[in-house]
C-alpha cells in the first residue's frame, strides 16, 4: 500500500489514499480508552499516526506482518511518532507472522484492524486468517474489515492487478457478516451458521433474525492451513465484525 501520509505531504491526493486515510480515521473515532488493538497485516504501520494523534489512552498495540522489511519501517515510524507525541506511551509490539497460520501467543484483544489486506491472499488463506483474527478477540471484541467488493461469481476479474482474490458481498452478504457472533462460528466443524443480520430500521441499526430460508444457512469454511482446528483456542462469545 502506498504511504498516503507521504503522498498528502507532497500535495498528492489519490482516491485510494484518501479512502485509506478515512477508513483509519473511522476506526480511531470508535476506539475506547484502554482498548487493546491488533493490526492484522500492519505493513509499515499506517494505522499508527492516527492512533498516536487521537488515542493517547490506548491499552496496547500489536502489529502482525509477514514482511520483516515492513515491520522495520513500522518501528522507524514509531520512533518518529514518539518524537512528535512524547506523552503518548502505550505498549507496542510487532511480530513477523503469516496471519493465515497459527498466530504468536497474544492477550485477547478488544479491536482487530484488518484493512486493505484480505484481497492479497488466496481465498483459503484469507478464510484461515479471518478465523485466527476472530479467535484473538475478547467476547465483545470488534473486527474492522475492509476489502474491495467485486461482484459476480468466481473467478472474478480483479479490479487491481496486485490483488490475488477479491470478494463479493454474495459470498457472505454484508448484513449477515455484521451479524455474526462467536456462537455462530464452529471451528472444529468448520462451519458458519447465519442466524441474524444487521439491518437499518427507521434510521437505526438493528440485529434481526434472517427472514428467508435461503438466508438462514450453514456455510462451510476452509480448514485452517497447517493446523488442526480442533486445537484452536476456545472461542469466546459475542465478538462482532464491522466493515465497509
Amino acid at each position: 500500500m502506498d504511504d498516503f501520509y507521504a503522498a498528502l505531504a507532497r500535495g498528492e491526493a489519490k482516491p485510494t489514499g484518501i479512502m485509506n486515510y478515512l477508513q483509519r480515521l473511522f476506526i480511531v473515532e470508535r476506539l475506547r480508552p484502554g482498548d487493546r488493538v491488533v493490526d492484522v497485516c500492519c505493513g509499515r504501520g499506517l494505522q499508527l499516526p492516527v492512533l498516536y494523534r487521537y488515542c493517547p489512552d490506548l491499552g496496547s498495540y500489536t502489529g502482525l506482518d509477514i514482511a520483516a522489511a515492513h515491520l522495520a519501517e513500522a518501528r522507524v515510524r514509531v520512533q518518529e511518532l514518539e518524537g512528535v507525541y512524547p506523552a503518548v506511551r502505550w505498549p507496542i509490539a510487532f511480530h513477523e507472522a503469516d496471519v493465515s497460520q497459527p498466530w504468536p501467543r497474544l492477550e485477547p484483544v478488544d479491536v482487530a484492524v484488518y484493512t486493505s489486506a484480505l484481497e492479497h491472499l488466496p481465498r483459503d488463506l484469507a478464510v484461515a486468517s479471518l478465523e485466527h483474527t476472530l479467535a484473538a478477540l475478547t467476547p465483545c471484541g470488534v473486527m474492522y474489515l475492509s476489502t474491495p467488493n467485486t461482484p459476480g461469481p468466481p473467478p472474478r476479474p480483479l479490479q487491481h492487478r496486485v490483488h490475488v482474490y477479491e470478494w463479493s458481498c454474495e459470498e457472505l452478504r454484508r448484513g449477515e457478516a455484521l451479524g455474526l457472533k462467536w456462537s455462530d462460528v464452529d471451528l472444529s466443524g468448520r462451519r458458519l451458521v447465519i442466524r441474524q443480520a444487521l439491518h437499518r430500521v427507521d434510521g437505526t441499526l438493528r440485529l434481526e433474525e434472517v427472514k428467508t430460508e435461503g438466508s438462514n444457512a450453514t456455510l462451510p469454511t476452509s480448514p485452517p492451513v497447517g493446523g488442526d482446528s480442533s486445537k484452536s483456542p476456545e472461542a469466546p462469545t459475542g465478538g462482532t465484525i464491522r466493515g465497509r
